[in-house]
């Protein structure tokens, strides 16, 4: 059996890498009769397997054969031995071995193969000398399915890289065999420890794909870090694996500060705070503003933000918060903050109006009738806010009277203010007490005083009251009793209402009103023959109803009816006989023959005598 087909099932069990990879040996020594080159300086030839012959790849695939030549040099006259062997898995299996003699070359050539896909390690030793070197070969699949599409390099995406950022590595893949497959990206510490491997992903023949894995580096400070294209199916060339270095920076700072706080209760609470961010990438911060009430604290406000490095104020009105304690919590969001989650916390303290009023001194310090008085105060406020524009008031408390008033400006926190107030003329002759007030939006306080009146000595004859009161109640009772009088006499010398008239009138008798009537007159309109009754004592123009005609009224036209009894026979002598006149028409609607005035008389009943009421002409009605 072959060197290579005895070493088949363990090199099918190693790591498969992707370049051939030369390392100083375990140790180097120019001591004893020999030693031996370094192996990185080994002359390494490849054999292809299929053929016999030796070709030009820097690249071992398995199923080549491996020739290696190896240089010795002599330290010192004497002999030694060697021996050859090979390594997997930490485990070493012999191979070849000889000795070293004086007349011998110093040359080593060792032929072995076909090798497998895998790692293969190459130890050769000088037993006396204590003299190794270990050459490291990686054997690649054959055939090579997936290679590099480019340069067979990693991509770092989002660098520079903070402790706690997640960056991307990626590379581009090409699939060269006949078949598709899948491969992933893997990602491991120097101690074979994983770090990531990536999503598989899916390569047809013919393609190229990205292959990318994400991952987060915890530790600030260079890091190195091994990578290798996986795939189930094999034929990975050996150029896709490698190691890099990446530099992770201290994680960003983040932190924040209160600028000012200010609760008024026109403005509510106001807090100005500042977030100050590390030098770095710009970040998302959330901010998030509790109220602490009965020992809880419940979010009252949030507020997602991006930021970037520097300073940014932020400004936010809470109204008038129900709660004894603020907190605003500043946290990281998809990073890592060096110093985690930034909290302030405020005591909130409402802001209150203490009001109070002192009275000070009485000018004169007892008051004279019709003369003036000034009353001298101080308005103080004892609380955390400032009062309101307001009014002061001085009032009589017996009939809440105002005596005298003024504005007064606000008073600041722990202020005061002075002034005086006048009463331009003092009407009391006795004590009276009066009642300090000030008033503000929503507040009112007030202060009780007396203020005496000065006594005078008088000979003459003292009232028990106001004389000026007296007079003024004397007056108007006065005018209260002439107003009672004309009214008095304008309902007694009234004319008679026309109700009265109506109900009279509703009393009369039917015949006298019926002779009233007959006191009129009947003319005819010259225009339509109409014929209207007038007032008898009518002379002048008439306007006829019928058809708008204006016309003067004449006695020689006037015919007066005495009486209903010869009425008819009157009526009788005045108008001439018609002739006889028809209508006809075949509906309910016809015209008068004399003056076309429409007239409704129903088919049915005709033919009728039909009288028109606008010119009084009769006629037969007829159907035709």
């Amino acid at each position: 059996m072959s060197l290579g087909e005895s070493l088949t099932s363990i090199s099918r069990s190693s790591i498969v890498l992707l370049i051939i990879l030369f390392f100083v040996s375990e140790a180097h020594a120019e001591v004893g009769n020999y030693s031996i080159e370094e192996a990185s300086l080994w002359d390494v030839r490849i054999i292809d397997g299929s053929t016999g012959l030796e070709n030009e790849n820097v690249t071992i695939s398995s199923g080549d054969i491996v020739l290696l030549s190896i240089e010795l040099s002599q330290n010192s006259a004497g002999n030694d031995s060697w021996e050859f062997s090979f390594g997997f898995n930490g485990q070493w299996y012999g191979g070849n071995s000889g000795m070293l003699t004086e007349e011998d070359n110093s040359l080593i050539e060792i032929q072995f193969g076909p090798v497998y896909e895998g790692n293969l390690l190459c130890k050769l030793e000088l037993i006396n000398s204590e003299v190794v070197e270990i050459l490291d070969l990686r054997i690649g699949p054959n055939p090579i399915n997936f290679t590099a599409a480019g340069t067979p390099d990693v991509a770092i995406i989002g660098q520079p890289a903070h402790v706690g950022d997640e960056l991307v590595a990626s590379l581009l893949v090409h699939n060269n065999g006949e078949n598709g497959g899948e491969v992933e990206l893997g990602l491991y510490k120097p101690d074979g420890s994983i770090i990531s491997i990536g999503n598989p992903i899916y390569i047809s023949p013919g393609s190229s794909r990205e292959v990318s894995t994400t991952f987060l580096i915890g530790q600030e400070g260079q890091h190195s870090i091994d990578w290798k294209i996986i795939s189930s199916t094999g034929g990975v060339s050996i150029n896709l694996n490698g190691t890099m270095e990446i530099v992770i920076l201290e994680a960003q700072q983040f932190s924040i500060q209160i600028v000012d706080m200010d609760w008024t209760i026109n403005g509510g609470l106001i807090v100005n705070f500042e977030l100050l961010m590390g030098d770095g990438k710009d970040r998302n911060i959330d901010i998030s503003i509790q109220l602490k009430n009965n020992n809880e604290y419940s979010e009252f406000q949030s507020i997602n933000l991006e930021m970037s490095p520097g300073i940014r104020v932020i400004s936010v009105i809470l109204g008038h918060p129900d709660g004894e304690r603020l907190q605003i919590i500043g946290s990281a969001n998809g990073w890592i903050a060096s110093e985690g989650d930034a909290i302030i916390i405020l005591e909130l303290q409402p802001p209150v109006i203490i009001p109070t009023i002192e009275s000070g001194s009485i000018i004169p310090a007892q008051a004279i009738l019709s003369e003036s008085i000034s009353i001298n105060y101080w308005l103080n406020n004892s609380g955390t806010e400032s009062t309101q524009i307001g009014i002061i008031r001085i009032v009589n408390v017996a009939d809440n009277l105002i005596l005298a008033e003024q504005n007064v400006s606000p008073v600041g926190p722990g202020g005061s203010f002075s002034s005086s107030l006048s009463i331009p003329s003092w009407s009391y002759s006795q004590t009276v007490d009066l009642e300090i007030i000030w008033l503000m939006e929503g507040l009112v306080t007030s202060k009780q005083i007396s203020v005496a009146t000065e006594e005078k000595i008088n000979t003459g004859i003292v009232l028990p009251f106001n004389i000026a009161a007296a007079v003024y109640g004397a007056l108007s009772g006065l005018s209260l009793v002439m107003a009672s009088a004309v009214v008095y006499r304008a309902f007694s010398q009234r004319t008679p209402s026309t109700t009265d008239a109506k109900s009279k009138r509703s009393s009369e008798t039917r015949i006298s009103r019926r002779n009233q009537i007959d006191s009129k007159k009947e003319i005819q309109c010259p225009g339509c023959n109409q014929r209207l009754n007038i007032p008898s004592s009518h002379e002048g123009d008439v306007k006829c109803p019928a058809c708008t005609q204006q016309f003067p009224v004449i006695n020689s036209q006037t015919i007066i009816y005495n009486d209903s009894e010869n009425k008819e026979s009157q009526l009788s002598e005045n108008i001439e006989p018609e002739q006889n006149l028809t209508s006809k028409s075949t509906d309910d609607i016809l015209s008068c023959p004399t003056c076309d005035q429409v007239l409704r008389v129903p088919i049915d009943k005709r033919p009728i005598r039909s009288r028109c009421p606008a010119c009084r002409s009769e006629f037969i009605s007829e159907v035709g």
